[in-house]
């Protein structure tokens, strides 16, 4: 068992790695983080406006709590989205950790949301102490995915890779990517980007300018995102 535990850490590793090499720069400030994607449940069509007001108050509630313990970094809903109603990053060493922590949630509990979890890279460092309840700032969400062009060969692929490491540089240091990382699992999706941004539209300008999705080899779905002030510096 020990053995097999061994073997799956080094393909996680390895992962991390390959997925790395095309979402900004491994570091060793990285560390696990775990995505929860909240969905629509089963319950939602079929709980009252009253019941719905009340679980959704205990919902945030919740999450306060987990910021409170230092188990959840960073959570909101996404604006206008269907496919996912809200992201919770928790801090947590396994996707089944998370699950457990949120699994607690009065709204996953009541089936108003449903659970995907997903492992991150990210640097912990990036996150800080939520305000009260009801200040929140907007910030833009991209998932980097599989693009149409992945055609290149290996040097072009390292190119791309370190231009697009000196443009998140660039934006980190503008105060505008203010989180990034891979995914630590194989699939479609690659890493993500959180830009500070004015406007929906100029954050899209800002994560279609990444080297990698210019060239096609990635490509990037970009979500509103509501925040506690002061959860993401």
């Amino acid at each position: 068992m020990k053995f097999k535990s061994s073997i799956g850490l080094l393909l996680a590793a390895v992962l991390a790695s390959a997925h790395a090499q095309e979402v900004g720069r491994a570091s060793s400030a990285q560390s696990p983080v775990q995505l929860i994607m909240l969905k629509a449940g089963p319950a939602t069509m079929k709980i009252t406006a009253d019941d719905m007001q009340k679980i959704v108050t205990e919902h945030v509630s919740h999450l306060y709590a987990l910021s409170g313990r230092k188990a959840a970094l960073a959570a909101g809903p996404l604006v206008r989205s269907a496919e996912i109603q809200g992201l919770v990053l928790i801090d947590a060493p396994t996707p089944e950790k998370a699950l457990e922590i949120e699994g607690a949630d009065p709204g996953v509990r009541a089936g108003l949301f449903t659970m995907a979890a997903a492992p991150l890279l990210l640097d912990k460092k990036r996150f800080g102490k939520w305000a009260e309840p009801g200040q929140f700032e907007t910030l833009y969400f991209g998932f980097l995915v599989n693009g149409a062009n992945r055609t290149q060969d290996a040097a072009t692929t390292q190119k791309l890779q370190q231009q697009q490491i000196a443009y998140m540089d660039r934006q980190t240091a503008a105060g505008k990517l203010v989180l990034s990382g891979p995914f630590s699992a194989d699939g479609e999706r690659r890493g993500i980007v959180v830009y500070r941004a004015p406007s929906d539209m100029e954050a899209r300008q800002l994560a279609e300018a990444d080297p990698m999705v210019k060239a096609g080899r990635l490509s990037v779905r970009l979500f509103t995102w509501q925040v506690p002030k002061g959860a993401v510096k």
